[in-house]
Formats: structure tokens, sequence, C-alpha cells
């Protein structure tokens, strides 16, 4: 597979490395108390284990454990590997309660920062899919394995423009974007950008959940 892509430079690449520990590690120093209420909710919530782990696939076609927060319940994936339907902005009933609020404020996220320190992900690259859909869309003549030629973000082009697994094409065509334009200050600006997204989407939720409590009554 061929892509019309610029080698980065050794130092370009020790730059961008340093730039994920920092994050990773700071991200968890300061998001300690939030990961402790997180675990909390979903064990009141419904029964299962805190964290899923999912394989996924990362540079060159290797795979990896992708770990979140339990957003599910256990056997959701019992009849075999499928999209939510939340991101196609239906109803998915295999979403539990707090699943949706984590959802929604990608707090569901947090876990993965283990895996930016341990080298299998990037704060910013495409968003890592599971080997079956993999299969799926090049089986469907998609040049998918493009996006393998940079490390998995948790962030990146396609995810702060809202484009889910739902539409492969497009998602294809952001992540080869971010390949082309790739630079540590490109990587601020989108992290900055999804930092802003995720604060955007977490304050309505607040005041919902505010609402609620307040007067549960109203909305039983």
């Amino acid at each position: 597979m061929r892509v019309d892509l610029a080698p980065w430079p050794w130092h370009s690449r020790a730059i961008k490395r340093v730039f994920d520990v920092t994050f990773a590690a700071a991200g968890l120093v300061v998001l300690s108390p939030l990961i402790l209420g997180i675990a909390v909710a979903i064990k009141l919530d419904s029964p299962g284990p805190i964290l899923y782990k999912q394989t996924r696939t990362s540079l060159f076609g290797e795979t990896f454990s992708l770990v979140k927060f339990r957003s599910m319940d256990p056997n959701a994936e019992a009849d075999g590997v499928q999209l939510s339907r939340e991101d196609a902005g239906e109803t998915d009933p295999r979403v539990t309660k707090v699943g949706h609020w984590l959802r929604k404020t990608h707090l569901d996220e947090i876990p993965q920062l283990f895996s930016i320190l341990s080298g299998a992900m990037s704060v910013v690259g495409p968003r890592p899919e599971r080997p079956a859909i993999d299969r799926e869309l090049m089986a469907d003549g998609l040049e998918w394995p493009k996006r393998w030629f940079v490390k998995p973000g948790l962030t990146g082009l396609a995810q702060i423009n809202d484009v889910t697994g739902f539409e492969p094409e497009t998602k294809l065509e952001y992540d080869l974007e971010y390949v082309r334009r790739r630079s540590l200050w490109f990587d601020i600006k989108l992290v900055c950008l999804q930092l802003w997204l995720v604060v955007t989407d977490l304050i309505p939720l607040t005041l919902q959940l505010r609402r609620t409590n307040e007067d549960p009554e109203r909305h039983r």
C-alpha cells in the first residue's frame, strides 16, 4: 500500500513521544479523583467489571488491547462485533445508564491514557478500530490500511469533526489528512479542540443532572 507521505525525522518522533507521555501522565494525576468516582458509579449502576478490554488495530496492522471504562452490559457483543447505534444518533439498548453519560462526555476513554504511556497509542491519531470491522471495510474495497502508517490516537481530525464508524469513507479522508499534516503544533491544536468539545458536552449534562436531583418527581 503506497501513501503520499514524507517520513518524520527522528527528533519530531521524539518530541511527539515526549508530548504523549507528558499529557498522559498529567491527565492520570489530575483525573485520579474522577477515575475513582467513575469506578464507583459503574459498579453501583450495573453488575460486571469496571474496565472493558477490546482488541484494536495499531501501527502497521498490529493489534493491542484497548482499555475503556465499561459503558455497556457485559454481554453486549455476545452476538458478534458491531458498531454502537449511539454513534448513528440512535438508542443502543446495550448501553448502561452510567455508560450513556460516560460516552456523552467521552470520560469512558480515560483508561486509554495507560495505552498512551505504554506506547501502543498516541494522544492524536486515527481512531483504532476492531480487526473484524477493519476486515469488513477492506472487503468493501476501502483502502483502510493507509491509516495504519501512524499510531492510533485518543483524539484526531475525524474525532473532533464528529465522524464515526458509520461514515468510513469520510473518516478515512480525515485520517489521511491528519497523516499528511501531522506536527506537534497540529497535535496541540486538535487536543485543545477536543478538550473544548468535552467541556461543552459536560456543562449541559451537568446542569441536566443537577435539575434532576433538585426535582426528582418532575423527571420520574
